[in-house]
Parts: structure tokens; sequence; C-alpha cells
């Protein structure tokens, strides 16, 4: 497959000028988890001293000094933004903060250096930039994209990866929220002319809409699969998860097949997906190894929504484990196997609801790419 068919339509290199007001300066710290590296973004308008970086990535002198050297050959001065507090994404920022005098702003308050914050709704203009703040919450409950109009883009951060689909972490990542990101991007590209995505991770995508698109089918995909799965009769997570990721090398399941480690595994708010569609380093799934595994495909919507009461388990009925508690799930958690069948039942909505075109990765939407196997992302973000 080219890379001109990978859904997003991708560009063949990363690094470099995004757009004419993005320059991306990609950080050393490739990996499984983090795909080439992190890219911190320096965001600015062409005739103006002022920029706005976006994610300095890890603490690494090496890599801060580059993007300190790339923003002075361009004659700027920084400020300083996140769009989450993954270290990948922000162990550098105070550091960074430190050698050019900026301030850092962000949605979580332990992340800030200085008095603003950042919120949806918030609006960007250091150095007469129209920098759109957009919450895409999901992939961390912190998490934020930047809508440049100007030049038609929107900076995602790990919600939506330039390569690979992104992981939804329990318990600080909540599907229901996911999905409502992905389809407030989706009306960014259909209403608001974006067609360029600058991600957290990996290549430029030049169909912005495509690559939402695909995400959102991708999901549900996902969900079917689990779905099918208890249908069929698996019953834990470790059941599920060998039934569904049967084609991803085991190695890429960090604890899924420890029994020690099944009782991390909550299926009320994390999801399944960091899969094979995933591909080398699917970041963003990001997590795993700190944080424990991504659980089933769980997830109350965004929306609260309660389960309906259960008509008592029928054995390896899907509709019998609506409302009953997953084995292997916390005892604190309210995870249960039916919420996750609901997500599903959400989601095929807001699919048939949104009637997606046929996009440029149109042959890619409904399958699982096997180009490459899946990978986590980075293990903080």
């Amino acid at each position: 497959m080219t890379a001109a068919a990978l859904p997003g339509d991708p560009r063949s290199s990363i690094g470099g000028a995004g757009t004419a007001r993005a320059f991306c300066v990609l950080a050393p710290n490739p990996s499984p988890m983090t795909l080439d590296g992190t890219n911190t973004w320096i965001v600015a308008e062409p005739d103006s001293d002022l920029a706005v970086v976006i994610d300095p990535g890890p603490l690494h002198e090496g890599h801060l000094a580059a993007v300190v050297a790339a923003a002075e050959r361009m004659g700027k001065r920084v400020a300083l933004t996140l769009t989450h507090g993954h270290h990948d994404h922000a162990e550098g920022a105070a550091r960074f903060a430190e050698l050019t005098g900026s301030r850092v702003r962000a949605l979580d308050p332990a992340l800030r250096l200085g008095d603003e914050g950042l919120a949806a709704g918030d609006v960007v203009t250091t150095g007469g930039l129209e920098l759109r703040v957009v919450g895409t919450p999901g992939h961390t409950s912190d998490s934020l994209s930047f809508h440049l109009p100007a030049d038609g883009a929107v900076l995602t951060g790990d919600t939506v990866l330039g390569r690979g689909t992104t992981m939804v972490a329990h318990p600080d990542g909540r599907l229901g929220d996911y999905l409502d990101s992905l389809r407030r991007l989706q009306r960014l590209t259909r209403e608001r002319g974006v067609d360029t995505v600058l991600p957290g991770h990996g290549p430029v995508l030049q169909d912005a809409r495509g690559a939402v698109e695909y995400y959102l089918a991708h999901r549900a995909s996902r969900l079917a699969q689990v779905e099918t799965a208890v249908e069929l009769g698996h019953r834990t997570p470790a059941e599920v998860v060998s039934h569904v990721y049967a084609d991803v090398d085991r190695a890429l399941w960090p604890r899924r097949s420890c029994p020690s480690a099944r009782s991390s595994w909550s299926t009320s708010r994390s999801t399944a997906s960091s899969d094979p569609g995933a591909q080398p380093g699917g970041p963003a799934v990001r997590g795993p190894a700190a944080r424990g595994a991504p659980s089933l495909a769980g997830g109350g919507p965004g929306k609260s929504r309660r389960d309906p009461p259960s008509a008592g388990p029928s054995r390896g009925s899907a509709a019998g484990l609506r409302g009953a508690r997953v084995r292997g799930a916390p005892g604190g958690s309210a995870g249960t196997l039916g919420q996750a069948l609901h997500v599903q039942q959400d989601h095929r909505a807001g699919l048939q609801a949104s009637q997606p075109r046929p996009a440029k990765s149109a042959r890619a939407l409904f399958t699982v790419s096997r180009e490459a196997p899946t990978s986590w992302a980075s293990s903080s973000g």
C-alpha cells in the first residue's frame, strides 16, 4: 500500500514546514510508543516576530536547543502551549520555558507556568496569530487541539495521529468523550474548511476529513468486534483481547496475558483500540506500560447514559451481560461489557447521522490495516 492510499493521505516525510504558519521540529525519541518521535510545532504569523510553540516534547537538551534555534532562524521569540500532559509532549516544558523566558499555558493547572490556562473556546492571538482552542478530551481528559483557520489546519496532539490510531487510556481517558471529540473534529473538516492535520506524532495528513472519518469507522469496527466476542461467549477481558487482537503480536499486549494484570482492566472507560490498524507505534496509544493495558472497548458515552436493567444473564448472550460486572474488573469500577455495547450502539447511530462521504482513504475506511504491527503509543502519552 502506498502512502497516498493510507487513511488521511500522509506526507512521505516528517519535520519541516507543515503549513505556511506551522513548522515541525521532530524530537529524537522514536519508539514503538511514539512512532518517529514527538512533533514539536512552532506556529506563527509569517510577518510576526512572536511564535507559539506547541508541545516542546521530552526533556532532551539537544531537542530543546534545536527548537530554540529553529525559532531564532525564523526570527521568532516564543510563547508555549501544550496539547496534553503526557511526558513525551510536556516533560521538557519547564526547561524550555527557562531557556526562552516563555510561559506555559495548558488546560491542567499543574502543567502551567504563569497565570494563564487554556480552555475550549479560547483564542491564542500571540503575534497576530489566530489559534482557536478545541476541547478534544478522550485520549486524556486534558487533551486539546488547536484550529489554525488561516491555514485550514488543526493541530491534534495525540487525538489524531499521522499514522495508526490512538488509545483511550483508563482511567483518565473516556471512550465516549473521545468519540465526541472525533465528531467535533469532523465538523471542523466539514464546516470550517479544515483539510490538514498537524499531529503530535507521525506525518502531516493532507486529507483531514478522510482521517477523522477513518478513525470513527475504525472505532465502530473495534467495538463491533468486542460485541461479537461477547456474543461468542468470551467473558473476561483477557479472553476478549485474545479474540479481538488475535492477529497482533502478543509482545504488544502488555500485561494482558498475565492473570495478575487483569484486575487493572476496566471496561467502564477505556477502549480496545490501539491496534493493528495502528502502525508502528500507533501512538497514541499511550500508556499501557505506565498505566496498565487498555481495557475493552467500554466506557460510558460522553453524554452519560445508564444501562437498562438486566433481565438476567444468559450464558453466551451479549444482551444477558448488560449490567453484569466483568470478571477481572476492579471492584470499585462500575465497568460492564453492557456499557461497551451501549457505546457501540451510540457510535453506530453517530456514524449513520454523520453520513460520511467517500474519502481519499475510502478503501481503508471499514477495514483494519495490517501494513505494520500495531503499537502502543507512548507510555506517557
